[in-house]
């Protein structure tokens, strides 16, 4: 194109061609399970003067340990390094899974040793009402967030 091509009239310029009708694309197949999993999201701060270097062989530690647990569908450490935050996610086949997890944890002296160097700022618990209950109950303690599946939620299987 020239500049003096957009001065010339419409009807000077060639015809465009037609506008084509492409189909949707067809939705991916895929097989879809109801949502009856829990999921936990501690989230820590660093104490003062404390680095994520400070604690990432307790990280590593956690994420081994719990390679070793049943019913693990996801485990891993999120870090914020502008808030010096963390968030541990972490999900489980079974509120029984997750329960099973935590007290492991705990029995392994992690959980001490951690917070050394972190505050624990909240514990939020994701899962079905009556997971959601159990683990409220259980970890009172910790003045966790429960927050109840709400129905027609679904996963995919890996």
């Amino acid at each position: 194109l020239s500049l003096s091509s957009l001065r010339t009239p419409p009807a000077a310029l060639p015809a465009r061609r037609a506008a084509v009708a492409h189909p949707a694309p067809a939705a991916p197949s895929m097989t879809i399970v109801p949502n009856t999993f829990t999921s936990l999201a501690p989230l820590f701060k660093l104490k003062p003067d404390t680095s994520f270097a400070d604690i990432y062989p307790l990280l590593d530690e956690a994420v081994e340990m719990t390679k070793t647990h049943s019913g693990v569908l996801y485990y891993g450490f999120v870090l914020n390094q502008a808030e010096g935050t963390l968030i541990c996610r972490e999900a489980y086949r079974t509120m029984e899974d997750t329960a099973a997890h935590i007290d492991a944890v705990a029995i392994s002296g992690w959980f001490d040793r951690m917070f050394e160097f972190v505050e624990l700022v909240k514990l939020d618990f994701h899962g079905p009402a009556d997971s959601m209950a159990m683990l409220g109950v259980k970890y009172t303690g910790f003045g966790p967030n429960l927050f109840v599946h709400r129905e027609g939620g679904f996963m995919t299987p890996m």
